[in-house]
């Protein structure tokens, strides 16, 4: 079973769910300004997320699922929105100050057991959009968080390491300057 729940600051449990399904992973939790909790993970088998069932979508390679799901729910528990995000991995969630959700992840690129790393952006009006890293580099998003400026950070791993840049002005966040 997976479920999730809620305990005050002294460990006492306040809230308990859980979902039906098998192989179920949730891989990260973020908590917005008005307390509205959202959820990442993903599942190689099945899984019921508030009512969405999610199925994995097999591929013809060993181990290689689209099963990843992300949801947001009220601080009760009570389900704002689901999606199958129909990716292989979703590895984190981080939230920026207007609410949009930005999740670490991997997709599918060829053959063989290659992932792809890619981000994937739901704005503020649910409208889903993604950012991948080109090429058929294997792999992928780990963790994610988002800056007072706006700025996506992102974790990765990779077989092959991208050209380094340097840091420019315009990648400074003055917001929280001194």
């Amino acid at each position: 079973f997976a479920f999730l729940e809620r305990r005050s600051a002294t460990g006492t449990l306040v809230f308990h769910t859980s979902f039906e399904g098998q192989g179920v992973q949730f891989t990260g939790i973020a908590i917005d300004a008005h307390d509205n909790i959202v959820f990442v993970g993903y599942t190689t088998a099945f899984v019921d997320i508030f009512g969405l069932d999610i199925t994995a979508q097999f591929a013809p390679e060993s181990g290689r699922v689209t099963g990843a799901f992300v949801a947001k729910v009220m601080p009760s528990f009570l389900r704002i929105l689901v999606l199958d995000l129909g990716i292989v991995e979703a590895n984190g969630v981080a939230l920026d100050s207007s609410g949009q959700v930005f999740i670490a992840g991997a997709v599918t690129v060829n053959t063989g057991f290659f992932r792809g790393p890619v981000i994937v952006k739901i704005d503020t009006m649910n409208k889903v959009s993604t950012f991948d890293f080109g090429g058929n580099a294997n792999g992928r998003v780990v963790a994610i968080a988002v800056d007072a400026c706006g700025s996506v950070l992102a974790g990765l791993v990779q077989q092959q390491s991208p050209s380094p840049t340097s840091p420019s002005s315009a990648a400074t966040c003055s917001r929280n300057a001194a």
